[in-house]
């Protein structure tokens, strides 16, 4: 026997849950077609929140609906989703709207998104806020982002930060080196897994 759902559906919370759950492993597999479908039926039938899932299925699959995902982004920021706060963000730097974007990856940096960070350094550094630009590298490279670690080190490696953090710029570059080219190649194949 069904019994009604969180919306008035029909969808009962254990399945839900179930369907849930194959939706995540679909999106995690790059199937996003398939997981959309499952997102789709649980946010209708009132189960939820899963608006940033949503926006990413839609951010990621071929093609790209971007103003789509722009808007379930946008209702995971409503949520106060960090995730939704950080794709929203990243939609609007590639838009070259950093002016909406530094707050966006500020606060879901904030929020735990830890890895906003350093987005959030190239967006400040891109409207001229440069103090704010260093203080978001130094919070990124103390999260152990390998990119926001050679940008500090090169900052130090050039004498902005004192004379004795020079030796410290190039030991810092060298140590982070295998992590940049782990980085600098998961970022490639992200970038290229569309063909």
């Amino acid at each position: 026997m069904r019994r009604e759902g969180a919306n008035g559906g029909t969808m009962d919370s254990l399945t839900a849950s179930k369907n849930g759950e194959e939706a995540h492993k679909l999106l995690e597999a790059g199937n996003y077609e398939q997981s959309l479908a499952i997102y789709l039926e649980l946010l209708a039938e009132g189960y939820g929140p899963c608006s940033s899932h949503i926006a990413y299925a839609y951010d990621n699959m071929q093609p790209r609906d971007v103003q789509k995902a722009k808007h379930y982004y946008g209702l995971a920021v409503e949520e106060g989703d960090a995730f939704g706060m950080y794709g929203l963000a990243g939609l609007l730097a590639e838009e070259g709207n950093f002016a909406d974007a530094a707050p966006l990856y500020d606060r879901a940096a904030k929020s735990g998104e830890t890895d906003c960070y350093y987005p959030l350094y190239m967006a400040l550094k891109r409207l001229g806020a440069i103090s704010d630009a260093n203080a978001a590298l130094d919070a990124a490279a103390a999260h152990g982002s390998p990119f926001a670690i050679r940008n500090q080190s090169f900052r130090r490696l050039s004498g902005r930060d004192g004379f004795r953090n020079i030796f410290r710029g190039a030991a810092q570059y060298v140590r982070n080196l295998p992590a940049l080219i782990r980085a600098a190649n998961e970022l490639y194949v992200r970038r290229h897994r569309g063909g």
